[in-house]
């Protein structure tokens, strides 16, 4: 009786361990490409891939929308952008721009800083964001900070 109980306990303690282990694992990050700086690799760009159509469109809804002075609208479409790919570092550089112009300097940092950590090698992608951060950092009186990441961004010239 003794030993059937242990050995049930065991059994529940294992499921237990599988089931976390389980809940755990990450999925696998997408590679993720540089972004496109011209018109024609763009279009070259989001035809090779799949959810790239719809970023795009958002994006541009999200910068029009920006141009014609409705930043929660832009950072909408941004956002539903983000629920497609949120491995996506230019949709985060994206936010952090639309926020720093908001005047919300630590959201706008945060969003860089997000930026960065998932832009892999892409080096301008870097350099941008620090120059966001360094932005966001002065607007907080964070001139030290500010001169920081300035800095920061100066070594990826």
């Amino acid at each position: 009786m003794l030993i059937a109980r242990n050995l049930c306990r065991a059994v529940a303690v294992g499921i237990t361990v599988l089931g976390l282990q389980a809940c755990n694992t990450a999925p696998p990050r997408p590679i993720i490409e540089p972004s496109p700086s011209s018109k024609a690799e763009q279009q070259q760009f989001y035809a090779t891939q799949p959810s790239a159509a719809p970023i795009a469109a958002l994006i541009q809804q999200a910068q029009s929308k920006q141009r014609a002075g409705h930043s929660a609208q832009a950072t909408a479409s941004i956002e539903r952008a983000l629920r497609i790919d949120p491995y996506n570092p230019k949709l985060w550089q994206l936010l952090a721009i639309i926020q720093l112009k908001q005047g919300d300097a630590a959201q706008a940092e945060a969003m860089a800083l997000k930026s960065i950590s998932i832009a892999r090698n892409n080096s301008r992608l870097h350099q941008e964001n620090w120059i966001i951060i360094a932005r966001a950092r002065r607007l907080e009186g964070d001139e030290q900070g500010a001169r920081d990441a300035k800095q920061r961004a100066s070594t990826f010239d």
